[in-house]
């Protein structure tokens, strides 16, 4: 599997676009902004996107879809069961503090805690990791972590946002992500990638919590 990382937005989102290199089939996680720039790197490549995944719906993760859709007529949008309400109130994905323009997205596909998305060599476990909202995921393939906005490197993502709870994700990254292998690399949604083994030593925001 190949990953592209392509930063968008305002919030600099971290865009991620994964693919199988002998099939040129791919997903994109979070297009939250600078749709032509996401497409752009996606024709670089020749890849066929199949679906696109949102860690979670807040508006820097999610704009961009509407563009991509309009291009790839025929993607599938995938979100956690639990967030999928969020994308029809502007208030919780806060479309509405953003000023942004939004169109409703509706998804195709919900997914569940350790259900699979697969697509060729492709492999992604649905990891439930509530806390910066209440329905996030996050995507782990055996190596590498997709941790939206629940696990930055050195940091943690913000609770102060509708459905946000700061106990549930002390909780979510201590009792689900930190169990996994030290030497799992961690996308965040936002900043540089990290591992777990470092952020259980390092991070300054759960040493003083």
């Amino acid at each position: 599997m190949k990953i592209k990382t392509v930063v968008v937005g305002m919030l600099s989102t971290n865009c991620y676009i994964l693919y199988d290199e002998n099939t040129n089939r791919g997903i994109v996680i979070d297009p939250g902004a600078d749709a032509p720039r996401i497409i752009n790197e996606i024709e670089k490549e020749d890849i066929s996107i199949e679906y696109v995944i949102f860690t979670h719906a807040h508006f820097d993760h999610i704009l961009a879809y509407n563009g991509l859709k309009e291009k790839y007529e025929n993607i599938k949008l995938i979100i956690g069961e639990k967030e999928k309400n969020a994308l029809g109130d502007e208030r919780i994905n806060l479309v509405a503090f953003s000023r942004m323009p939004y169109k409703v997205i509706k998804e195709d596909i919900t997914v569940k805690d350790n259900e699979y998305i697969e697509l060729d060599s492709i492999k992604l476990k649905v990891i439930e990791t509530p806390g910066h909202t209440k329905g996030g995921i996050s995507l782990f393939d055996g190596e590498n972590l997709f941790s939206g906005d629940v696990l930055f490197y050195n940091s943690i993502g913000r609770t102060d946002f509708p459905t946000g709870n700061y106990n549930e994700e002390i909780e979510t990254i201590e009792n689900i992500l930190f169990t996994l292998p030290d030497e799992t690399k961690v996308y965040p949604g936002h900043g540089e990638t990290t591992t777990i083994g470092y952020e259980k030593v390092n991070n300054e925001a759960l040493r003083w919590k």
